[in-house]
Protein backbone atom coordinates (compact mmCIF):
# COMPACT_ATOMS: atom_id res chain seq x y z
CA UNK A 1 0.00 0.00 0.00
CA UNK A 2 1.31 3.43 -0.89
CA UNK A 3 2.07 5.49 2.17
CA UNK A 4 0.12 8.45 0.80
CA UNK A 5 -3.07 6.39 0.65
CA UNK A 6 -2.87 4.98 4.17
CA UNK A 7 -5.63 6.29 6.52
CA UNK A 8 -4.14 9.29 8.25
CA UNK A 9 -6.42 9.09 11.28
CA UNK A 10 -5.22 5.57 12.07
CA UNK A 11 -1.59 6.57 11.78
CA UNK A 12 -2.02 9.59 14.01
CA UNK A 13 -3.67 7.54 16.71
CA UNK A 14 -1.12 4.74 16.48
CA UNK A 15 1.96 6.92 16.53
CA UNK A 16 0.51 9.94 18.35
CA UNK A 17 1.52 12.25 15.54
CA UNK A 18 5.09 12.77 16.68
CA UNK A 19 6.74 15.41 14.55
CA UNK A 20 10.49 15.92 14.45
CA UNK A 21 11.85 19.12 13.01
CA UNK A 22 14.28 19.46 10.05
CA UNK A 23 17.60 17.63 9.77
CA UNK A 24 16.51 14.71 11.91
CA UNK A 25 17.05 12.05 9.25
CA UNK A 26 20.82 12.42 9.24
CA UNK A 27 20.96 11.93 13.00
CA UNK A 28 19.18 8.59 13.35
CA UNK A 29 17.41 7.09 10.35
CA UNK A 30 18.09 3.41 11.24
CA UNK A 31 16.81 3.84 14.80
CA UNK A 32 13.68 5.62 13.65
CA UNK A 33 13.03 2.94 11.06
CA UNK A 34 13.28 0.21 13.70
CA UNK A 35 10.92 2.08 16.00
CA UNK A 36 8.34 2.52 13.27
CA UNK A 37 8.58 -1.10 12.20
CA UNK A 38 7.99 -2.34 15.74
CA UNK A 39 5.15 0.06 16.48
CA UNK A 40 3.15 -0.13 13.28
CA UNK A 41 3.59 -3.40 11.37
CA UNK A 42 1.26 -2.22 8.64
CA UNK A 43 3.95 0.23 7.61
CA UNK A 44 6.63 -2.39 7.09
CA UNK A 45 6.42 -2.54 3.32
CA UNK A 46 5.99 1.20 2.96
CA UNK A 47 9.03 1.96 5.12
CA UNK A 48 11.23 -0.48 3.22
CA UNK A 49 10.36 1.19 -0.05
CA UNK A 50 10.27 4.79 1.11
CA UNK A 51 12.89 5.70 3.72
CA UNK A 52 12.23 9.44 3.68
CA UNK A 53 8.49 10.02 3.40
CA UNK A 54 7.43 8.54 6.71
CA UNK A 55 4.15 10.33 6.54
CA UNK A 56 2.33 11.45 9.67
CA UNK A 57 5.16 10.38 11.98
CA UNK A 58 8.52 12.00 11.29
CA UNK A 59 8.97 15.24 9.42
CA UNK A 60 12.44 15.58 7.92
CA UNK A 61 14.33 18.42 6.34
CA UNK A 62 13.32 17.06 2.92
CA UNK A 63 9.60 17.19 3.62
CA UNK A 64 7.98 19.95 1.54
CA UNK A 65 6.10 22.51 3.68
CA UNK A 66 2.89 22.01 1.72
CA UNK A 67 3.02 18.28 2.33
CA UNK A 68 3.50 18.85 6.06
CA UNK A 69 0.56 21.23 6.12
CA UNK A 70 -1.58 18.70 4.26
CA UNK A 71 -0.77 15.95 6.76
CA UNK A 72 -1.63 18.22 9.68
CA UNK A 73 -4.94 19.17 8.10
CA UNK A 74 -5.83 15.51 7.57
CA UNK A 75 -5.13 14.74 11.22
CA UNK A 76 -8.36 16.63 12.03
CA UNK A 77 -9.08 16.66 15.78
CA UNK A 78 -6.57 14.02 16.85
CA UNK A 79 -4.55 15.15 19.93
CA UNK A 80 -0.93 15.82 19.05
CA UNK A 81 2.27 14.86 20.85
CA UNK A 82 4.95 17.03 19.25
CA UNK A 83 8.64 16.23 19.59
CA UNK A 84 10.86 19.04 18.27
CA UNK A 85 14.38 17.77 17.81
CA UNK A 86 17.12 20.12 16.67
CA UNK A 87 20.26 18.00 16.18
CA UNK A 88 23.72 19.42 15.83
CA UNK A 89 24.38 18.49 12.21
CA UNK A 90 27.03 19.72 9.83
CA UNK A 91 24.42 21.70 7.93
CA UNK A 92 23.36 24.37 10.45
CA UNK A 93 19.70 25.09 10.83
CA UNK A 94 18.72 28.45 9.48
CA UNK A 95 16.48 30.77 11.44
CA UNK A 96 14.26 31.03 8.40
CA UNK A 97 13.72 27.26 8.44
CA UNK A 98 12.73 27.32 12.11
CA UNK A 99 10.29 30.16 11.56
CA UNK A 100 8.79 28.29 8.62
CA UNK A 101 8.32 25.17 10.72
CA UNK A 102 6.64 27.04 13.57
CA UNK A 103 4.48 28.99 11.14
CA UNK A 104 3.07 25.69 9.87
CA UNK A 105 2.65 24.20 13.35
CA UNK A 106 1.09 27.30 14.97
CA UNK A 107 -2.56 26.70 13.89
CA UNK A 108 -2.41 23.14 15.23
CA UNK A 109 -0.73 23.84 18.58
CA UNK A 110 -4.06 24.22 20.44
CA UNK A 111 -4.45 20.45 19.91
CA UNK A 112 -0.97 19.72 21.28
CA UNK A 113 -1.15 17.82 24.57
CA UNK A 114 2.49 16.80 24.92
CA UNK A 115 5.45 18.94 23.91
CA UNK A 116 9.08 17.91 23.99
CA UNK A 117 11.92 20.14 22.82
CA UNK A 118 15.39 18.63 22.42
CA UNK A 119 18.25 20.74 21.16
CA UNK A 120 21.93 20.09 20.50
CA UNK A 121 22.67 23.77 20.04
CA UNK A 122 21.57 26.16 22.76
CA UNK A 123 21.45 29.15 20.43
CA UNK A 124 19.00 27.40 18.12
CA UNK A 125 17.09 25.93 21.05
CA UNK A 126 16.65 29.25 22.80
CA UNK A 127 15.33 30.81 19.62
CA UNK A 128 12.99 27.91 18.91
CA UNK A 129 11.53 27.65 22.40
CA UNK A 130 11.11 31.41 22.49
CA UNK A 131 8.76 31.17 19.53
CA UNK A 132 6.36 29.10 21.63
CA UNK A 133 5.42 32.23 23.56
CA UNK A 134 3.38 33.39 20.56
CA UNK A 135 1.37 30.19 20.26
CA UNK A 136 -1.85 29.01 21.82
CA UNK A 137 -1.22 26.01 24.03
CA UNK A 138 -4.69 25.45 25.43
CA UNK A 139 -4.50 21.65 25.63
CA UNK A 140 -0.87 21.33 26.68
CA UNK A 141 -0.52 19.03 29.70
CA UNK A 142 3.10 17.82 29.49
CA UNK A 143 6.23 19.85 28.77
CA UNK A 144 9.73 18.39 28.54
CA UNK A 145 12.59 20.73 27.62
CA UNK A 146 16.11 19.35 27.11
CA UNK A 147 18.90 21.79 26.41
CA UNK A 148 22.41 20.97 25.21
CA UNK A 149 25.47 20.83 27.47
CA UNK A 150 27.00 22.95 28.75
CA UNK A 151 24.00 24.67 30.28
CA UNK A 152 23.43 28.29 29.35
CA UNK A 153 20.75 30.41 30.99
CA UNK A 154 18.08 30.76 28.29
CA UNK A 155 17.03 34.28 27.45
CA UNK A 156 13.35 33.72 26.84
CA UNK A 157 10.12 33.97 28.73
CA UNK A 158 8.24 30.84 27.72
CA UNK A 159 4.45 30.79 28.12
CA UNK A 160 4.46 34.51 28.96
CA UNK A 161 1.83 35.60 26.46
CA UNK A 162 -0.40 32.56 26.33
CA UNK A 163 0.24 30.49 29.47
CA UNK A 164 -1.20 26.96 29.29
CA UNK A 165 -3.77 26.45 32.01
CA UNK A 166 -3.86 22.66 31.86
CA UNK A 167 -0.23 21.84 32.60
CA UNK A 168 0.15 18.70 34.70
CA UNK A 169 3.72 17.51 34.07
CA UNK A 170 6.83 19.70 33.80
CA UNK A 171 10.34 18.44 33.11
CA UNK A 172 13.48 20.54 32.62
CA UNK A 173 16.82 19.01 31.66
CA UNK A 174 19.77 21.43 31.63
CA UNK A 175 17.33 24.31 31.42
CA UNK A 176 14.87 26.28 33.45
CA UNK A 177 12.75 28.69 31.40
CA UNK A 178 11.36 31.71 33.16
CA UNK A 179 7.79 32.89 33.02
CA UNK A 180 5.79 35.91 34.04
CA UNK A 181 2.47 34.33 34.98
CA UNK A 182 3.17 31.73 37.66
CA UNK A 183 -0.53 31.15 38.19
CA UNK A 184 -0.51 28.97 35.08
CA UNK A 185 1.41 26.33 37.07
CA UNK A 186 -1.19 25.91 39.79
CA UNK A 187 -2.37 22.65 38.24
CA UNK A 188 1.08 21.04 37.93
CA UNK A 189 1.18 17.63 39.61
CA UNK A 190 4.67 16.45 38.63
CA UNK A 191 7.92 18.43 38.39
CA UNK A 192 11.37 17.17 37.41
CA UNK A 193 14.58 19.21 37.56
CA UNK A 194 17.57 17.37 36.11
CA UNK A 195 21.19 18.31 35.42
CA UNK A 196 20.70 21.99 36.12
CA UNK A 197 23.88 23.89 36.92
CA UNK A 198 22.40 27.35 37.40
CA UNK A 199 19.18 29.29 37.16
CA UNK A 200 18.40 32.29 34.98
CA UNK A 201 19.09 35.56 36.72
CA UNK A 202 15.41 36.56 37.12
CA UNK A 203 14.85 33.34 39.07
CA UNK A 204 17.50 33.89 41.76
CA UNK A 205 16.03 34.39 45.20
CA UNK A 206 12.63 33.34 43.89
CA UNK A 207 12.64 29.67 44.86
CA UNK A 208 10.12 30.10 47.69
CA UNK A 209 7.71 31.92 45.39
CA UNK A 210 8.13 29.19 42.79
CA UNK A 211 7.13 26.39 45.15
CA UNK A 212 4.22 28.51 46.35
CA UNK A 213 3.02 28.60 42.73
CA UNK A 214 2.69 24.78 42.61
CA UNK A 215 0.44 24.09 45.63
CA UNK A 216 -0.96 20.92 44.04
CA UNK A 217 2.43 19.31 43.41
CA UNK A 218 2.31 15.57 44.11
CA UNK A 219 5.62 14.37 42.65
CA UNK A 220 8.93 16.24 42.86
CA UNK A 221 12.22 14.96 41.44
CA UNK A 222 15.49 16.89 41.76
CA UNK A 223 18.30 14.92 40.15
CA UNK A 224 21.97 15.66 39.64
CA UNK A 225 21.85 19.40 39.94
CA UNK A 226 24.72 21.71 40.80
CA UNK A 227 25.75 21.51 44.48
CA UNK A 228 25.61 25.30 44.71
CA UNK A 229 22.11 25.44 43.31
CA UNK A 230 20.04 28.33 44.57
CA UNK A 231 17.53 25.91 46.05
CA UNK A 232 20.08 25.15 48.78
CA UNK A 233 21.56 28.59 49.22
CA UNK A 234 18.37 30.58 49.38
CA UNK A 235 16.22 28.43 51.63
CA UNK A 236 18.27 28.35 54.82
CA UNK A 237 15.70 30.42 56.70
CA UNK A 238 12.70 29.70 54.48
CA UNK A 239 10.15 26.97 55.00
CA UNK A 240 8.92 25.27 51.84
CA UNK A 241 5.45 23.85 52.33
CA UNK A 242 4.09 21.29 49.87
CA UNK A 243 0.89 20.02 51.50
CA UNK A 244 -0.07 17.58 48.73
CA UNK A 245 3.37 16.18 47.94
CA UNK A 246 3.23 12.38 47.88
CA UNK A 247 6.54 11.38 46.26
CA UNK A 248 9.97 12.97 46.50
CA UNK A 249 13.11 11.91 44.62
CA UNK A 250 16.32 13.66 45.54
CA UNK A 251 19.81 13.01 44.19
CA UNK A 252 22.59 15.55 44.64
CA UNK A 253 26.18 15.53 43.50
CA UNK A 254 28.47 16.30 46.41
CA UNK A 255 25.74 18.36 48.02
CA UNK A 256 23.83 17.70 51.21
CA UNK A 257 20.32 16.38 50.76
CA UNK A 258 19.68 16.90 54.46
CA UNK A 259 19.93 20.67 54.01
CA UNK A 260 17.00 20.67 51.61
CA UNK A 261 14.99 18.16 53.63
CA UNK A 262 15.35 20.30 56.74
CA UNK A 263 13.42 23.18 55.14
CA UNK A 264 10.78 21.04 53.45
CA UNK A 265 7.40 20.45 55.00
CA UNK A 266 5.42 17.63 53.37
CA UNK A 267 3.01 16.20 55.96
CA UNK A 268 1.41 13.76 53.51
CA UNK A 269 4.60 12.41 51.92
CA UNK A 270 4.32 8.68 51.28
CA UNK A 271 7.35 7.85 49.15
CA UNK A 272 10.91 9.13 49.55
CA UNK A 273 13.90 8.15 47.40
CA UNK A 274 17.31 9.53 48.35
CA UNK A 275 20.62 9.07 46.54
CA UNK A 276 23.54 10.10 48.73
CA UNK A 277 27.22 10.53 47.91
CA UNK A 278 28.45 12.09 51.16
CA UNK A 279 29.05 10.08 54.30
CA UNK A 280 28.07 12.91 56.62
CA UNK A 281 24.69 13.13 54.90
CA UNK A 282 23.46 9.61 55.62
CA UNK A 283 22.53 9.79 59.28
CA UNK A 284 20.96 13.31 59.19
CA UNK A 285 18.74 12.27 56.28
CA UNK A 286 17.56 9.16 58.09
CA UNK A 287 16.89 11.14 61.26
CA UNK A 288 14.85 13.66 59.31
CA UNK A 289 12.87 10.88 57.66
CA UNK A 290 11.57 9.81 61.04
CA UNK A 291 10.83 13.26 62.41
CA UNK A 292 9.84 15.35 59.39
CA UNK A 293 7.98 12.76 57.33
CA UNK A 294 5.96 10.60 59.74
CA UNK A 295 3.65 9.36 56.99
CA UNK A 296 6.37 7.88 54.75
CA UNK A 297 5.39 4.37 53.68
CA UNK A 298 8.16 3.73 51.17
CA UNK A 299 11.77 4.78 51.75
CA UNK A 300 14.54 4.04 49.26
CA UNK A 301 18.05 4.98 50.32
CA UNK A 302 20.95 4.55 47.88
CA UNK A 303 24.57 5.22 48.82
CA UNK A 304 27.24 5.44 46.13
CA UNK A 305 30.75 4.14 46.81
CA UNK A 306 30.11 3.71 50.53
CA UNK A 307 32.78 2.84 53.02
CA UNK A 308 32.53 0.71 56.13
CA UNK A 309 31.52 3.85 58.02
CA UNK A 310 28.66 4.55 55.64
CA UNK A 311 27.40 0.99 55.93
CA UNK A 312 27.31 1.04 59.71
CA UNK A 313 25.87 4.57 59.78
CA UNK A 314 23.06 3.67 57.39
CA UNK A 315 22.19 0.55 59.33
CA UNK A 316 22.22 2.50 62.58
CA UNK A 317 19.83 4.99 61.03
CA UNK A 318 17.48 2.23 59.95
CA UNK A 319 17.72 0.78 63.44
CA UNK A 320 16.66 4.15 64.84
CA UNK A 321 13.63 4.14 62.55
CA UNK A 322 12.74 0.67 63.79
CA UNK A 323 12.89 1.86 67.38
CA UNK A 324 10.85 4.94 66.47
CA UNK A 325 8.08 3.20 64.56
CA UNK A 326 8.38 -0.28 65.97
CA UNK A 327 8.75 -1.76 62.50
CA UNK A 328 9.77 -0.94 58.95
CA UNK A 329 7.27 -0.75 56.13
CA UNK A 330 7.57 -3.37 53.34
CA UNK A 331 8.42 -0.48 51.06
CA UNK A 332 11.65 0.35 52.87
CA UNK A 333 14.84 -0.59 51.04
CA UNK A 334 18.53 0.05 51.40
CA UNK A 335 20.99 -0.01 48.49
CA UNK A 336 24.77 0.23 48.42
CA UNK A 337 26.28 0.93 45.00
CA UNK A 338 29.99 0.35 44.64
CA UNK A 339 30.29 -1.30 48.03
CA UNK A 340 32.46 -4.35 48.46
CA UNK A 341 30.56 -7.40 49.59
CA UNK A 342 33.49 -8.28 51.81
CA UNK A 343 32.97 -4.88 53.43
CA UNK A 344 29.44 -5.99 54.20
CA UNK A 345 30.77 -9.23 55.64
CA UNK A 346 33.00 -7.22 57.97
CA UNK A 347 30.00 -5.29 59.23
CA UNK A 348 28.57 -7.26 62.17
CA UNK A 349 25.58 -4.94 62.42
CA UNK A 350 24.23 -6.24 59.13
CA UNK A 351 23.50 -9.59 60.71
CA UNK A 352 21.64 -8.30 63.73
CA UNK A 353 20.43 -4.70 63.25
CA UNK A 354 16.89 -4.58 61.87
CA UNK A 355 17.58 -7.31 59.34
CA UNK A 356 14.44 -9.14 60.35
CA UNK A 357 12.45 -6.00 59.67
CA UNK A 358 14.24 -4.88 56.50
CA UNK A 359 12.61 -6.54 53.49
CA UNK A 360 15.26 -5.72 50.95
CA UNK A 361 18.95 -4.95 50.81
CA UNK A 362 20.68 -4.33 47.50
CA UNK A 363 24.45 -4.56 47.40
CA UNK A 364 26.28 -4.03 44.14
CA UNK A 365 29.98 -4.77 44.03
CA UNK A 366 31.49 -2.99 41.04
CA UNK A 367 34.61 -5.13 41.34
CA UNK A 368 32.63 -8.26 40.53
CA UNK A 369 31.73 -6.88 37.13
CA UNK A 370 35.24 -7.52 35.92
CA UNK A 371 34.89 -11.27 35.85
CA UNK A 372 31.92 -13.62 36.26
CA UNK A 373 34.17 -15.96 38.26
CA UNK A 374 34.06 -13.50 41.16
CA UNK A 375 30.29 -13.69 41.28
CA UNK A 376 29.66 -16.83 43.35
CA UNK A 377 32.29 -16.44 46.12
CA UNK A 378 31.19 -12.91 46.93
CA UNK A 379 27.60 -13.98 47.36
CA UNK A 380 28.51 -16.28 50.24
CA UNK A 381 28.33 -13.39 52.68
CA UNK A 382 24.55 -13.58 52.42
CA UNK A 383 24.63 -17.00 54.06
CA UNK A 384 25.06 -15.18 57.37
CA UNK A 385 21.72 -13.44 56.86
CA UNK A 386 19.07 -16.16 57.13
CA UNK A 387 16.35 -13.63 57.89
CA UNK A 388 16.99 -11.63 54.73
CA UNK A 389 13.95 -11.90 52.47
CA UNK A 390 15.99 -11.63 49.30
CA UNK A 391 18.94 -9.79 47.84
CA UNK A 392 19.26 -8.41 44.36
CA UNK A 393 22.57 -8.26 42.58
CA UNK A 394 23.40 -6.55 39.29
CA UNK A 395 25.91 -8.14 36.97
CA UNK A 396 26.78 -6.72 33.55
CA UNK A 397 23.52 -4.86 33.28
CA UNK A 398 21.37 -7.83 34.31
CA UNK A 399 19.77 -8.74 37.61
CA UNK A 400 20.12 -11.97 39.54
CA UNK A 401 17.60 -12.72 42.25
CA UNK A 402 19.42 -14.41 45.11
CA UNK A 403 17.29 -16.10 47.75
CA UNK A 404 18.82 -17.44 50.98
CA UNK A 405 18.43 -21.06 49.89
CA UNK A 406 20.37 -20.36 46.71
CA UNK A 407 23.07 -18.49 48.57
CA UNK A 408 23.46 -21.26 51.13
CA UNK A 409 24.09 -23.74 48.33
CA UNK A 410 27.13 -21.74 47.33
CA UNK A 411 28.83 -22.15 50.69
Amino acid sequence: MAIESFPVEVLCRALRAVFISPNAVNAGMPVQRDVLRSVCHLWRDAIDHDAVSWAHSFVTYSTPPEQLRMWLLKSRNVPLAIDLHFPNTHAPLEVQTIHQLFFILAPFMPRCQQLRVRVANNKIGTHAVGLLADMRLDSLSTVDIIMAPPYQSPRFDTFARTPPRNLVNLSFHRSFPTWSDKSSFSGVRSLTLSNITSFPRPFLGDIKEFFDSVPNLEHLAIKHVDPHMVILRRTASTRIVLPRLLQLEFAMRRARCSQFLSVLSAPNLEGLALTLEREEDVLPCLQQCGSLFPSVLCLQLACYFPSYTVLTTALAGFSALVQLDGRLSPGFSLAFYGASLYCVDLCPDLARVCVAELPRILVEDILCRRSPTNFAPDLRVYANLPSLAYAEYSLSGGQVLCRPSFVESLV
